[in-house]
């Protein structure tokens, strides 16, 4: 009930005075009337900002939906969620190459198990957690189908997750990361929303060397442009 109220509250601030759809209440549940006497999220962002500041988070496409959505609420309350220092674990990242994206399908292909109540914040959750405790198992087995390939260098973009120092370490010229921000400024996930979010005049991309720390690793090439935000 705990992760149900804040996921009430966190529904109503981003809705507004906007209606729920019939089609988004038959799938997650949220009625007009579960919400009419909750206070808005503004009211309780400090609150829900000291919960979670400073802890790395993870979901199933957080990084391209929650965690931006999350970050611009707090911006129009005032708080900088600098969420960009913090290990983001993102299970959908890790799969979404191979099959249609739907947690209750990735939940099946990992553990064997159906998916109950899919779209409850709490069974999503706990299911997103195995997933990640099978994929975090089965590193092993990665890192070695990747060492056979002999690579001569790794290049990633938008990957969303740091790689282990057996990987970073057994390619000839290193593994590089190519960040559509210029770095260190927005480091992690979701850049170029935090740009257009800040109105910056100007970002560009970085090619830089992977670290085992989030965006952290030297910067070898950086291109500048100019952004319109209209």
């Amino acid at each position: 009930m705990y992760y149900k109220k804040y996921l009430l509250l966190y529904f109503k601030c981003n809705n507004g005075d906007v209606r729920i759809a019939k089609d988004a209440y038959e799938v997650h549940g949220i009625s007009e009337e579960s919400i009419k006497d909750l206070p808005t999220f503004n009211d309780r962002a400090k609150e829900v900002f000291d919960f979670i500041d400073g802890y790395d988070v993870g979901g199933y496409n957080c990084a391209f939906y929650d965690i931006p959505i999350l970050y611009s609420s707090f911006l129009r309350a005032g708080l900088n969620w600098n969420y960009r220092v913090l290990n983001v674990y993102d299970v959908y990242l890790n799969y979404k190459h191979y099959n249609s994206g739907k947690l209750a399908e990735v939940y099946k292909k990992y553990t064997g198990k159906d998916l109950t109540n899919a779209h409850d914040a709490f069974a999503d959750t706990i299911a997103t957690l195995e997933i990640y405790k099978y994929q975090r198992a089965h590193n092993e087995e990665f890192i070695e189908e990747i060492k056979s390939l002999k690579p001569d260098v790794i290049c990633v973009v938008a990957y969303g997750k740091i790689l282990p120092k057996e990987i970073l370490e057994m390619t000839k010229y290193g593994c590089i990361n190519v960040h559509a921000s210029l770095l260190p400024k927005y480091r992690g996930c979701a850049p170029v929303p935090a740009a257009i979010l800040n109105q910056e005049e100007e970002t560009g991309i970085t090619v830089q060397k992977l670290a085992l720390e989030m965006d952290s690793g030297d910067v070898l090439l950086q291109v500048i442009f100019h952004t319109q935000i209209e």
